[in-house]
């Protein structure tokens, strides 16, 4: 038991109030919760993967904000020569996992986990929970999956009300992976949850659907959120009962749109880390449909092509129908209309192409037309695009259609998978990375006892 396992007992066990509230209940079963080896597994792929997105994300001048925020310290980042205070650090880490739009996805709750998580933990491992690296992937996949259910509980309720569940679900589940990483008991952890409610940032959702440049830091600032609420849980707790509220006050849930009825610890077995997806396409997930429609065609010269028609059912347009106006990494990324100018342009679409601003895909995106086709709402089971590709040499048309959970049934490129794909997964990782990065960030990875 570490030194701040001993503090956070001896205080809490004053505050008897924090018995029987969902954070409390939150810390119980963190305390006793053991994954599968199978779960343990996808979220050592989740690590392995997002550290590759943040080596990746570093060497991009968009991190740059990040940086100003960040003091000198003792915490490294994945890819950078500096290291960093542990809430700067967590901030760096979550920024520059996040810039290509290519960390992991938890789809039905609208969240990318390992942002806010996975960097809130790195920082807890080097101040708070040193000599504990074993416990390092427990801990993140208790807070992925303390995450994904605070995300569902308040689902579709949060975006509904305006803010992004990454910032709030995923400092929740960032100040869980924190104080596991620390070694914190049943109490502790709960104090964590508790102090998380006060700490996350609530990000307007209207960032990520204006494109703004400072969207990425979304998933940083939640990483500093929660592990800053884990590390003052040693000695002091906002409150009790403020994610379910109370008779007199309604709490953090119901501020969100959720229901607090919808979060049963008692009844979490892991189930939400079978549900993690992994991308291959740098962009938002409503756009990979139709990236994985478009590159089913055949290439044309970009030149002869006349008009392009993207028709999507509605669930995939609030995010990707617009920009790109200012041109910078983050506006580019998120526009269906870019990143699909850039795969017809390149014939593909990969982290290396994404990365570079291109005046033939920002003209070619101006003849790129979006419909929302009412018919696609329709199918509840199944993600689906109807492109029309209009060019000299004629007309292409695909309506192509993948199950929700499924792999695509045609041949062709995959732009995100949740079936546990080592191969695939390796081939993104070493294309991140770099050949002259590898041997670096596998040593750190082996350490971690996650390579």
């Amino acid at each position: 038991m570490t030194s701040a396992t001993v503090s956070v007992a001896s205080v809490s066990a004053r505050n008897e109030w924090l018995s029987g509230d969902i954070a409390s209940r939150i810390g119980e079963w963190a305390a006793g919760f053991e994954p599968t080896a199978a779960q343990l597994a996808r979220v050592s792929a989740s690590i392995r993967d997002f550290a590759a997105c943040v080596v990746a994300g570093t060497r991009r001048p968009e991190l740059r904000p990040a940086m100003w925020l960040a003091h000198g310290g003792g915490v490294p980042v994945w890819g950078l020569a500096d290291s960093f205070d542990p809430a700067g650090a967590a901030l760096v880490c979550g920024t520059a996992g996040a810039l290509l739009q290519l960390h992991d996805v938890y789809r039905p709750g609208g969240l990318h986990p390992s942002s806010p998580i996975i960097p809130a933990a790195w920082s807890a491992l080097h101040s708070l929970g040193v000599g504990r690296s074993e416990h390092f992937v427990r801990a993140v996949a208790l807070g992925y999956e303390v995450a994904n259910r605070f995300a569902l509980a308040c689902t579709p309720g949060q975006v509904a009300s305006g803010s992004t569940p990454t910032a709030t679900a995923g400092a929740l589940g960032a100040a869980i992976s924190s104080a596991v990483v620390a070694g914190y008991d049943a109490v502790g952890i709960a104090r964590a949850v508790s102090n998380s409610a006060l700490f996350m940032p609530i990000v307007p959702f209207l960032t990520m659907t204006t494109h703004g440049a400072l969207a990425p830091l979304h998933g940083g600032l939640a990483a500093r959120a929660g592990f800053e609420a884990a590390r003052v849980s040693r000695d002091a707790s906002a409150g009790s009962s403020l994610l379910e509220g109370t008779a007199q006050m309604p709490g953090l849930i119901a501020l969100l749109g959720g229901d607090p009825k919808r979060l049963i610890p008692e009844s979490w077995d892991g189930g939400t880390l079978d549900q993690i997806a992994w991308k291959f396409f740098p962009a938002c997930l409503s756009s990979i449909t139709a990236l994985e429609a478009i590159l089913r065609l055949e290439p044309v010269a970009v030149e002869s092509i006349e008009r392009i028609t993207l028709r999507l059912p509605d669930r995939m347009l609030s995010l990707v129908d617009g920009g790109p106006d200012a041109g910078h990494l983050y506006d580019r990324l998120m526009s269906l209309r870019w990143v699909t100018a850039r795969a017809i342009e390149q014939g593909r679409y990969d982290a290396a192409d994404a990365g570079t601003d291109s005046q033939v895909a920002t003209q070619l995106a101006q003849r790129i037309e979006i419909i929302h086709a009412p018919m696609l709402d329709e199918l509840q089971d199944q993600l689906a695009a109807d492109i029309e590709l209009r060019s000299e040499a004629g007309i292409q048309r695909i309506e192509y259609r993948r199950g929700i959970d499924a792999e695509p049934s045609t041949p062709g490129p995959r732009g995100w998978t949740s079936t546990l794909d080592v191969i695939a997964l390796e081939e993104k990782f070493l294309a991140l990375v770099g050949p002259g990065a590898v041997a670096g960030l596998e040593t750190t990875l082996k350490f971690l006892k996650v390579a």
